[in-house]
């Protein structure tokens, strides 16, 4: 984890879940490409799965 923020990536939120994934990282980067960079680092260790979320009132606001 320490090495993450050397990427200007912010960990959001750790995590355990039940399900399809067991652990969920919340992380924010200034794009995709750069969250990506962040799961190939980590890519022999851990399956991952980049997905991009928007706050409600930004997705409302997106349908107008």
């Amino acid at each position: 984890m320490e090495q993450i923020s050397k990427y200007g990536v912010e960990i959001l939120g750790f995590y355990w879940t039940l399900g399809r994934f067991g652990t969920v990282v919340m992380m924010e980067a200034k794009d995709e490409k750069m969250a990506r960079r962040v799961a190939l680092q980590v890519q022999d260790l851990v399956s991952t799965a980049t997905l991009v979320a928007l706050p409600r009132e930004e997705a409302h606001r997106l349908l107008e």
